[in-house]
């Protein structure tokens, strides 16, 4: 049998809201555009969010991403174990954490990552959520070699759409042979948020976000740290919020060796 210990873990959570009152007009149209904008398995958002993913770390000068099929499951079960539960946090409603599952998938990491979004109805949309975040924004710029991710839909939960983007770095894990990390998805997925920029509707519905990272070391976990609560920002800040917050408080926790 062999284990690991892990430090240090950082969990940040960003959740804001911001509410608005329609006519029933505006109410019935939203919820068309919104019936437009819900993804399925075979709409390709997976290749469109690395695209974007990969556009960002471009940018950076950083090498890009490939699809891993193990971490494409590991995001899915998450994804959708939170839009049947209705809920948005790291660990699942099962008590697993990212580590677990992601090693439950069968990934043998000596690196992973995870950022986690509800409430933002389209792949640029919960992009920008995660680049305006200091801490999801150095999951997407960090020191990783594979990419998963998934999304969920619930008519009938609090932020009806569930997003999970998992990282890892792995001595023996590989790409997919059909895992698109060029141009190619950079630019699909270009395109495809400006068509759906156009559909969105001005209002904006509560969001929230986590990232979480942790890497193998040799140091055990020897203590645990909390902020105070403080007023919550508005929708779309980078400050870190508790899993279990109203849009009006907000926390930070983080483990240290």
């Amino acid at each position: 049998m062999v284990a690991s210990i892990r430090s240090p873990i950082s969990l940040l959570i960003v959740v804001a809201g911001i509410f608005s009152s329609t006519t029933k007009a505006a109410g019935n149209l939203r919820h068309i555009t919104r019936s437009l904008q819900t993804y399925t398995q075979t709409d390709g958002y997976q290749t469109k969010m690395l695209g974007l993913v990969n556009e960002q770390r471009a940018a950076n000068g950083l090498s890009s991403l490939c699809m891993n099929s193990k971490l494409l499951a590991s995001a899915l079960r998450h994804s959708e174990d939170m839009a049947a539960k209705d809920y948005m946090a790291h660990n699942g409603s099962d008590g697993s954490t990212m580590e677990e599952r992601i090693t439950e998938a069968g990934f043998i990491w000596t690196a992973v990552g995870e950022n986690v979004a509800a409430g933002q109805e389209t792949v640029s949309d919960v992009m920008t959520a995660w680049m305006n975040s200091p801490e999801h924004k150095a999951n997407i710029l960090g020191d990783y070699k594979m990419f998963g991710t998934a999304y969920a839909y619930s008519a009938d939960t609090t932020y009806q759409h569930y997003w999970t983007q998992d990282f890892g770095t792995g001595d023996d894990e590989s790409c997919e042979s059909s895992s698109s990390s060029g141009s190619t998805a950079a630019s699909t997925a270009t395109s495809d948020s400006a068509d759906q920029t156009q559909q969105q509707d001005a209002t904006q519905d509560e969001v929230a976000g986590e990232a979480s990272t942790e890497s193998t070391t040799t140091s055990p976990i020897v203590e645990e740290t909390s902020t105070p609560s403080t007023t919550a920002p508005t929708a779309t800040t980078s400050t870190p919020l508790s899993t279990t917050a109203a849009p009006n408080s907000s926390g930070c926790k983080a483990r240290r060796a």
